[in-house]
């Protein structure tokens, strides 16, 4: 790798889209849409103050995993180069930064013994909504994915799209204990621009690198975050058909990929 190369990465990591982006844009929908999400409207505690260094070791490998996972994106003037960005990474590093910042939860926060299952679930079915519509394609670059139009993979990502957008309000922790303090906030926080742009990434049509791009993969992003806090107000916590529709929308989701795939 070229100096060169290696200073766009970076500022891939650090500004645009990683650290800085996620953290400014998801602080504003946690606190915005967040609101919208809890049920009931305005549950949850008042936040106490905490420092930045007060971070743990879970908390900053969470910020670390999200923005890997935002340089993976299909954003307009993403440093990084679209031969060079992957699905299954980006996918990768939410789950592992949503357990990092569930497992950063404070004692006191209220956390549920029965949340991993859900947790766990509710991954396994956002990412093979991801990953789906890619292995049927043959590729995991997002830019790629996005810009296949055939019939069959249409109908692919329709499907996996609505299982990606009722696995999300778990894949963002709406369903697990409101932060008890800022440094545990900004953990989730940094899970909104990767999880929800993600979607616009892949399952979406590809944007270009200009004005235009900028403001359809903003508002395609904004428009996947707002049904996921909506959905968090309708969706029942852990019930038997939730689950059951989650398995269903899997098995369709995984059939038509692997029937695209034969074809291919």
């Amino acid at each position: 790798m070229s100096l060169t190369d290696l200073g766009l990465h970076s500022l891939a990591l650090i500004a645009y889209p990683g650290l800085v982006s996620i953290l400014l844009l998801g602080l504003g929908a946690e606190l915005g849409l967040g609101r919208l999400a809890r049920q009931p409207a305005g549950a949850g505690p008042r936040l106490r103050l905490s420092r930045p260094s007060n971070l743990s070791l879970a908390g900053r490998l969470a910020l670390l995993l999200a923005a890997v996972a935002a340089t993976q994106l299909a954003a307009p003037f993403n440093p990084v180069p679209a031969a060079e960005r992957s699905a299954l990474l980006a996918a990768v590093c939410v789950a592992g930064a949503g357990w990092a910042s569930w497992s950063d939860s404070r004692p006191d926060s209220g956390r549920s013994e029965r949340e991993p299952g859900g947790l766990l679930l509710a991954q396994l079915g956002w990412s093979l909504a991801l990953l789906g519509p890619a292995v049927a394609a043959g590729t995991f670059h997002p830019t790629a994915v996005a810009a296949i139009a055939v019939p069959l993979h249409l109908g692919l990502k329709a499907v996996a799209g609505l299982l990606y957008l009722l696995c999300l309000p778990a894949v963002l922790l709406r369903f697990s204990a409101p932060p008890v303090d800022w440094s545990e906030l900004a953990t989730r926080a940094a899970l909104w621009l990767p999880a929800c742009a993600l979607g616009a990434s892949v399952l979406l049509p590809p944007v270009g690198d200009d004005l235009a791009g900028i403001l359809r993969f903003a508002l395609e992003t904004a428009a996947i975050a707002l049904a996921a806090a909506i959905l968090c107000r309708l969706l029942p916590r852990g019930g038997r058909a939730y689950r059951l529709l989650l398995l269903l929308l899997a098995a369709g989701t995984l059939g038509l990929a692997a029937f695209a795939s034969r074809l291919a």
